[in-house]
């Protein structure tokens, strides 16, 4: 089944606030919720802080403010691109063009002894570690799906997050 259809059979829209925002109440290895910021609309010079909570994969994340409300959330259980992987929390960039919102930003999280099985073939940096769990960030891929120098991939280039700036964005429940 294509990554992107298990994001149909339960749709969670909920707009991101100062307070955290709980994007997962369903559970099971189809459970998909999707939390959704307000539709595109001009970037904001003073955006507000934002801040998602994910029940599921158990960690809460400080929105980076250069994202403003451009983005929405999708988390699965055992996504199958991600071997061994319990849980994948997308991040990912609505564009003005096209029609399948790239992903900007992914956490997956493991079991220690699946990560280490998997490391080495496995994409991503291990930004945090607790109760033999590990939260791996895998940032957006230096190629886009937009036509260079266009508006979109401007601003997706833009809303870029390095490794250490997740690591500082992220905190474990």
């Amino acid at each position: 089944m294509h990554p992107y259809r298990r994001l149909f059979p339960l749709v969670l829209l909920a707009a991101c606030s100062k307070p955290s925002v709980p994007a997962g109440g369903a559970s099971g290895a189809d459970s998909t919720a999707v939390a959704t910021a307000a539709a595109p609309a001009a970037d904001s010079a003073a955006p507000e802080q934002l801040h998602f909570n994910s029940i599921i994969a158990g960690f809460n994340f400080e929105i980076p403010a250069s994202w403003g409300r451009r983005y929405t959330v999708s988390e699965r259980a055992e996504p199958d691109e991600y071997p061994k992987a319990k849980h994948l929390v997308e991040f990912m960039y609505l564009p003005d063009e096209g029609s399948m919102p790239p992903t900007m930003l992914a956490v997956v999280a493991y079991s220690t002894a699946d990560w280490n099985a998997v490391r080495g073939s496995s994409k991503g940096q291990v930004v945090a570690e607790k109760d033999g769990r590990v939260w791996v960030a895998v940032p957006a891929g230096k190629d886009t799906l937009f036509k260079p120098g266009s508006p979109d991939a401007q601003r997706f280039e833009a809303r870029r997050v390095t490794i250490e700036q997740v690591r500082q964005a992220i905190s474990l429940r």
